[in-house]
C-alpha cells in the first residue's frame, strides 16, 4: 500500500498517467510540480503536500487549481510546503485560509515574499468569530506552525501578534493556543541590508515577549550584507534596553 510518494521529475509525462485515486497516500512531494501532475489525481488520505515550482521550468503555481485538487480529494491536509521563485497574490493567501481549514503547518518559501502580502495575510488570520461566547479564529483554527521565508520590505509588525487576538479587546489574550512556532526570515541584497529595528515600537515588542512567555517560539531573523544572522526580537529588545521586563 502506497502511503508516501516523492519524486524529482524532469518530464511532465513521468507520472501524468499515474492512477487517478491513491486511497492510502498520506505524503506527496513533487519537484518540480506541473499542473498536469495533479490534474486527474485524487488522494483522500493526503495529510502532507510539498511542491516546488520554478518559472524557468514552466511550473507556475496555481492556487485555485491546487485547492480544487484538495476539494476533489476531500483530504485532511495538515502540512503544506510550497517553494516558488515567483509571487503569490493576496487572493492566493485567502484561498489558503478559506480552502484548507485542517491545515496545521504552513511553510512558504517564496523568493521574495512582498511585505504587503504578508500584512494582508496576517490581517486575515486576525479575524475572529464568537462561538458560544468565546472568540475563535475564523481561519486556520488548528494552525500550529507558520514559516514564511525570504520576506522583503515588511514593516507592519503589529499585524503579527494580532493573529492571537485583537489588542483593543485585550492586549494579553491568546486565541490561538495551538500556534507555538512562527518562523520568518528576511530577504536582503548585497547593497541594502534589511533593517527592521525601526519598524517595531515598544508596545508591539511587549506583546511579542508576553506571547513568548506563554510558549510561542518566535524565530524571526534577517541577514546582513555579511550573511550574519540576526534575531529580530533580540535586536529590538536590546534596542529598547529590555532584558526581563514583561507586562503585568
Amino acid at each position: 500500500m502506497l502511503t508516501k510518494f516523492a519524486a524529482f521529475l524532469h518530464d511532465v509525462g513521468d507520472i501524468y498517467h499515474m492512477p487517478t485515486v491513491h486511497s492510502h497516500l498520506r505524503e506527496l512531494d513533487i519537484s518540480p510540480c506541473h499542473t498536469q501532475h495533479l490534474e486527474n489525481l485524487r488522494c483522500p488520505s493526503l495529510e502532507s503536500f510539498t511542491g516546488a515550482y520554478a518559472s524557468d521550468d514552466d511550473c507556475i503555481f496555481d492556487m485555485s487549481f491546487f485547492i480544487s485538487f484538495l476539494k476533489r480529494s476531500q483530504c485532511p491536509l495538515k502540512d503544506l510546503t510550497i517553494t516558488l521563485d515567483h509571487d503569490l497574490t493576496a487572493s492566493d493567501m485567502g484561498l489558503i485560509c478559506e480552502g484548507i481549514p485542517t491545515l496545521q503547518c504552513l511553510n512558504l518559501q517564496i523568493n521574495p515574499i512582498p511585505g504587503a502580502l504578508v500584512t494582508s495575510f496576517f490581517i486575515q488570520l486576525a479575524e475572529f468569530s464568537t462561538v458560544n461566547g468565546k472568540e475563535v479564529p475564523r481561519y486556520l483554527q488548528d494552525l500550529r506552525s507558520l514559516s514564511l521565508h525570504w520576506v522583503k520590505d515588511y514593516s507592519n509588525w503589529s499585524a503579527l501578534p494580532n493573529i492571537f487576538g485583537n489588542p483593543t479587546t485585550g492586549p494579553l489574550l491568546n486565541h490561538r493556543p495551538a500556534l507555538k512556532l512562527i518562523n520568518i526570515s528576511g530577504h536582503w541584497d548585497e547593497d541594502t541590508p534589511l533593517d527592521w529595528l525601526d519598524n517595531m515600537d515598544k508596545d508591539v515588542l511587549m506583546r511579542f515577549l508576553w506571547l513568548e512567555e506563554g510558549g510561542v517560539k518566535w524565530d524571526c531573523f534577517y541577514k546582513d550584507n555579511n550573511r550574519n544572522r540576526h534575531s529580530l526580537i533580540q535586536d529590538v529588545r536590546q534596542h529598547y534596553n529590555l532584558m526581563e521586563e514583561l507586562p503585568e
